[in-house]
Order: structure tokens, then sequence, then C-alpha cells
């Protein structure tokens, strides 16, 4: 039995592995993406979190950009695991898709 990056190091001369995920999307440029909806979700409740002043309910922020969360398939070298890595990615304000970074 390999483990993933074991099998991946062993197959990816003869093919391109992908694994679905959550793509984080602003203004409609995938911008960080995430193993699943569920830690997307946070991960943008996260992000929501920091243009919070102090007493002011997350129901009531608005982000300036339009943030949006899809389904996508990525390489596994893409997908982030870290909720604060993927917040500080989205506050760069990255503009180049997950393949190129």
């Amino acid at each position: 039995m390999l483990s993933v990056t074991e099998a991946i190091n062993r197959l990816k001369p003869l093919l391109n592995v992908v694994v679905g995920a959550t793509a984080i999307s602003v203004e409609g440029r995938q911008a960080v993406v995430l193993a699943d909806r569920d830690t997307a979700n946070k991960t943008e409740e996260a992000l929501k979190a920091r243009f919070l002043a102090p007493g002011q309910k997350l129901i009531e922020q608005r982000l300036l950009n339009r943030v949006e969360l899809g389904d996508t398939q990525v390489g596994p070298q893409y997908v982030f695991t870290d909720i604060s890595e993927a917040v500080d990615r989205l506050l760069q304000g990255a503009r180049r898709p997950p393949h190129m970074w």
C-alpha cells in the first residue's frame, strides 16, 4: 500500500493527477482552493472576520469584492489545508490561477 504522495510521485510521469476540491473565487477569478466546501466556508468566514470592527456582527459585514465558492479539480499540491494560510493568500489578492503559483 502506498500513501497518496508516494502514489502521485510514481504516477506523475504517466498521468496528470487531480483531486476534487472547493475553490474560493474573488471577482470571478479562482484565488484559493481548499479540500472541501466546509473548509472553504470556514475560510470565507475567517476572511470576513478580518474586516469586522470590534462589536460588529459577521452577518452585517459585506466584502468589497464578490466572493464565491465553487467545485473544481486541481493538482493536490494546489490545495490549501490551513485556513489561516488560505486567508492570507486571499488577502494578498492573488490574481493568478492556482496552476501558476
